[in-house]
């Protein structure tokens, strides 16, 4: 497809380095909200959204408020008759195939698809092919997963980072019953992709997911651990869905 038959528009943004904070861990919905909130324009996503055959299908953000700090709120909604019951990985996979993007955001899409995939089959040994997305497929990843590679593609950092994800030590109700956290798809794309990990703070209840699969997913394609040495110039903040103790953001430092 060629640049022009993209629905992508040109932004210009002075950032060399990105610093991802997941402070309250990591999740599609955050990074898109945070990318936003860094000043990435959600048009060109929701022109791509228009042409993927879900008629209600679109994206928009709203500022919260997360214990007293503003946030950015990213929002996928669609109408209960467009919304499929279950999306397969062939099925993902056509739609980013089809999708009015640039080679380079379809080839990032097409990584993190196959990153999940990876994930589900090393967890419930089965392979890829046969995965079951319980938990990620659907409409919502798509979005996320578009979403985020529209938006690291329009500032184009020369190096993006990613500090240390929560590790907590409790249980999450998923579609198969309870599992321990870090939820073993996330663990799994975690340990592949070499990402580090600490004890989540006492703040955070031990039995709620904080990091998804998406989410780690996407970092796992667009950054590297550490922090590198940077000169702060902008920060954006992506809320969580959830209220929690302690502030539910994750933040991207922004700077060169």
């Amino acid at each position: 497809m060629s640049r022009e038959q993209t629905a992508e528009e040109t932004q210009v943004f002075e950032f060399q380095t990105l610093y991802i904070d997941p402070f309250a861990g990591a999740a599609g919905d955050m990074i898109n909200a945070a990318l936003v909130d860094l000043g990435v324009s959600l048009k060109p996503l929701q022109t791509v959204l228009k042409g993927l055959g879900y008629r209600s299908l679109s994206a928009h953000c709203e500022i919260t408020q997360k214990q007293h700090l503003r946030a950015a709120h990213f929002i996928v909604s669609a109408e209960e008759a467009d919304i499929p019951e279950y999306l397969s990985l062939q099925q993902l996979r056509n739609i980013f195939a089809a999708a009015a993007v640039s080679e380079q955001v379809r080839e990032r899409a097409q990584n993190i698809l196959s990153t999940l995939a990876s994930g589900e089959s090393r967890a419930h040994g089965v392979p890829p092919e046969e995965v079951h997305f319980h938990e990620l497929g659907g409409l919502d990843t798509v979005v996320d997963v578009l979403g985020a590679c529209i938006g690291f593609a329009a500032i184009a950092p020369k190096n993006i980072y990613v500090g240390p994800l929560p590790a907590q030590r409790g249980a999450w109700k998923m579609s198969h019953g309870m599992y321990p956290l870090p939820a073993p798809v996330t663990l799994e794309i975690i340990a592949q992709a070499g990402l580090f990990v600490q004890e989540t703070s006492e703040v955070f209840p031990p039995d709620i997911e904080l990091v998804t699969p998406t989410g780690a997913a996407l970092l796992a394609e667009f950054a590297k651990p550490g922090s590198g040495t940077m000169q702060v110039q902008r920060i954006g903040y992506g809320a969580g869905t959830r209220d929690l103790p302690a502030p539910n953001i994750l933040r991207i430092w922004a700077g060169k």
